[in-house]
């Protein structure tokens, strides 16, 4: 048994080893570097993303995560495994009054935008690139045109599950 083999053994998302998914995340947006992956794996949940990732160490496998591809310079690029963070997209809980969301890392701000919509909510700072994803850009802090007054997306998080 090959190790992506054991590694689908180790999650209940998907581990894909397909050329048409591993080729559509050998790229970033960047353009410049190409890396295809062994893996693409899907996880259907935190704990499938932290038993990739100790999988992956446990293993000496290089592992990325990605969401949109919206970084440069390969930094969503894995040879080895690269986790499809867009398959973590549901909007778990919205709480009017308390004006707080929770929501899956892979979860795009365009989606999140219409769908609080009808409640007459919108997150306090945008980027502007809504296609997007929330975990994506709040690991680099995410810097909107509201930031001067309200902060980066990252500040505007009560809590992260890591």
């Amino acid at each position: 048994m090959n190790w992506s083999e054991q590694l689908a053994r180790a999650v209940k998302g998907q581990v894909l080893t397909d050329d048409a998914t591993r080729a559509a995340a050998s790229t970033d947006f960047g353009r410049l570097i190409v890396r295809k992956p062994a893996a693409v794996v899907r996880p259907a949940s935190a704990e499938d993303v932290a038993n990739t990732v100790r999988f992956a160490a446990k293993n000496s496998l290089s592992v990325s995560t990605r969401g949109g591809g919206h970084s440069q310079s390969g930094q969503s690029l894995s040879e080895h495994i690269v986790l499809d963070m867009t398959a973590l997209s549901q909007v778990q809980q919205v709480d009017e009054i308390a004006r707080t969301v929770i929501c899956q890392a892979g979860l795009k701000w365009r989606s999140l935008v219409e769908q609080l919509a009808s409640q007459q909510l919108s997150p306090p700072v945008l980027t502007n690139n809504l296609d997007v994803t929330i975990g994506g850009t709040i690991s680099t802090a995410g810097l909107g045109v509201a930031s001067w007054r309200c902060g980066t997306q990252a500040d505007n998080c009560l809590e992260l599950e890591v």
